[in-house]
């Protein structure tokens, strides 16, 4: 009788468990302990697992050609931020509020890519392409297919070897699909700070000024400073922040207004061209194919009209606004304007 008493424990145990609501995406980051992540809030690929700050971007090996992750979300982010999720303020919310949307009607275009962000999971296919959204979050990725526009791929680093949480982000311009889905001249660091931009409202002027900076005063606003980067086991490498590299501005979308803090740092990618996916039409002007700069963004909700509770972060629904105002060239005019955009014939993307 012990025994059925036992078993029929378990069973209920089982049950509960199965019950219980999970949230979209990955619900225990909203829970991990931020303290223990390295100062910029992500684990650096390079010093762990064979980590690579470029995408595979055909899915095969070896990895002959890949696409700067050029952007990353730092786990010292708001941790509703951090759940992939459109409600409760959740990242594709905070995609959103950029002007950014899933892939058209929840169809997946383009080749899928992968990468290795050292955290033990070797190379991991991309979580999604989140698109331009032309000013409608529902369908409005379906214009960004055939027009061409900012992009991204994204990927989370929560392997069991460098569980930070950040999520890393592949960006880029392309051009219209009847011209193959190219990227454009200076298309990925176009792509980085046209979002970047829509983050803080910051213009970037074409080149952007920070390409290429290097120190010219020991002033508090101006001089680079460096900072370790961490494997988990703490190896170390160095970053810079780049001068005069640091942006805020806020956005909104859905009820939940976001403060972001976008960092440029160099250290985690070259200046080069070498394995850079298009690097023969992509460079402009003799400069390598990306600069080598990387903006870590730091995302806060500073207010919400929603009832939110970090204790519950996948409680509640959201449905998303029909439209957003969208200015002159893309997006929203705020990184640089619109530029033109030529045809090569280099394969899609």
């Amino acid at each position: 009788m012990s025994f059925l008493w036992a078993l029929l424990g378990t069973l209920v145990l089982a049950l509960a468990a199965a019950s219980t609501p999970t949230p979209t995406g990955h619900g225990p980051r909203a829970r991990r302990q931020q303290a223990l992540v390295p100062d910029l809030g992500f684990y650096d690929p390079h010093l762990n697992d064979g980590g690579y700050m470029l995408t595979n971007a055909y899915n095969e090996q070896p990895n002959d050609y890949g696409e700067p992750l050029n952007v990353i979300i730092s786990a010292h982010s708001d941790p509703a931020v951090l759940v992939d999720q459109e409600t409760s303020g959740g990242l594709r919310n905070y995609f959103q509020s950029l002007g950014f949307s899933t892939e058209c009607l929840g169809a997946s275009e383009g080749t899928q890519q992968s990468a290795n962000l050292g955290d033990g999971r070797g190379y991991v296919n991309q979580t999604a392409v989140i698109r331009w959204d032309y000013g409608s979050p529902s369908i409005g990725t379906c214009e960004e297919t055939l027009l061409g526009g900012d992009h991204f791929r994204y990927w989370s680093q929560i392997g069991m070897e460098a569980d930070s949480g950040a999520y890393f982000l592949a960006a880029s311009y392309e051009s219209a699909l009847a011209e193959g889905h190219n990227i454009i001249k200076n298309g990925y660091n176009l792509g980085r700070d046209w979002l970047v931009g829509n983050a803080t409202q910051h213009t970037f002027p074409d080149p952007n000024p920070l390409d290429y900076a290097q120190p010219t005063s020991t002033s508090a606003s101006s001089a680079a400073s460096s900072t370790p980067t961490l494997d988990s086991n703490g190896a170390t490498g160095i970053v810079i922040s780049v001068p005069n590299g640091q942006f805020t501005g806020t956005t909104s979308a859905n009820g939940y207004t976001y403060q972001t803090v976008a960092t440029y740092v160099s250290g985690l990618l070259a200046n080069s061209s070498v394995g850079v996916n298009h690097n023969d039409t992509v460079s402009e002007n003799g400069e390598p194919a990306q600069d080598g700069l990387v903006a870590v963004l730091v995302v806060t909700i500073t207010n919400s009209t929603r009832n939110y509770d970090k204790s519950k972060l996948w409680d509640v629904q959201i449905v998303p606004s029909a439209v957003k105002i969208v200015g002159a060239g893309n997006p929203r005019n705020l990184g640089r304007p619109a530029p033109v955009i030529d045809t090569w014939d280099s394969g899609e993307i």
